[in-house]
């Protein structure tokens, strides 16, 4: 069953609180000819936000709202130019937009993998290469993702492609087992179990399904357990077809 990376609410925490403070350095009169005339030069928290919520008030009602940075760039336009100016970090998510595979994870073993819009833009390009279907490039990705994510969830998704789209059995089979040797859980334990199944060993098939089925709280405690519960459900659909098979060629 394919799964997402786990999202932490408690990291949005210091973004939410920037955005808010934007918003009411806009809204409120703290600008130069307000309440911001008055934001002293000596040091200190309360003087520094009050010259940042000036600068903010300042800049958003003398000056044009700049345009919005498009995702997917061309390479020399003005939107790749600015990016050029931004941080690391960020040009390895440019990257990551753009389909250079090869590049952002360079970067990314350099830098490593810090915030959840790095682990998105990897997740991003991961489902792009397969929807372009260069699956050896796929599959290449998919490794060196996983090492820089940690654990097998790239590696699990793509070898649930590989069976529900009923291709490249063997290599389903080998990136499930990997996946599996990192981290066991209901989503890549049903990924196996289909791809045993793809690969023609039903009884494999069957008794990981089953293993699939067993899995109980505490596991269900997660708010991503909706993903645990959709791969029951998948097992539950390989064992009806396993019971098909077995009633179309008895042993």
């Amino acid at each position: 069953m394919r799964s997402r990376f786990p999202t932490k609410l408690w990291l949005m925490a210091p973004g939410l609180a920037a955005a808010v403070f934007a918003v009411l350095a806009i809204l409120l009169p703290v600008g130069s000819d307000g309440l911001g005339a008055y934001a002293g030069s000596e040091p200190g928290v309360a003087p520094a936000l009050g010259r940042w919520a000036r600068d903010i008030h300042d800049g958003f009602w003398r000056r044009p709202a700049a345009p919005l940075m498009l995702r997917f760039v061309t390479p020399g336009s003005p939107a790749e130019e600015s990016a050029s100016r931004l941080g690391d970090h960020a040009r390895a998510r440019l990257l990551c937009h753009r389909g250079k595979a090869e590049e952002a994870v360079a970067l990314y073993r350099k830098l490593g993998v810090l915030t959840p819009e790095d682990e998105a833009a990897l997740f991003d390009l991961n489902d792009w290469l397969v929807v372009n279907g260069n699956y050896n490039r796929c599959e290449w990705y998919a490794k060196e993702a996983d090492k820089l994510l940690g654990g097998g969830i790239l590696r699990n998704n793509l070898a649930w492609h590989y069976t529900q789209v009923n291709r490249r059995a063997h290599q389903a089979l080998d990136l499930a087992l990997m996946s599996v040797a990192e981290d066991r859980n209901p989503c890549n334990v049903d990924t196996l179990a289909w791809a045993y199944f793809r690969n023609g060993k039903r009884d494999l098939a069957a008794k990981l399904a089953r293993e699939t089925l067993a899995f109980e709280r505490p596991w269900f405690t997660d708010p991503s357990s909706w993903q645990e519960e959709a791969a029951q459900d998948s097992s539950r659909r390989l064992l009806g077809l396993l019971g098909a098979a077995v009633e179309q060629n008895p042993r």
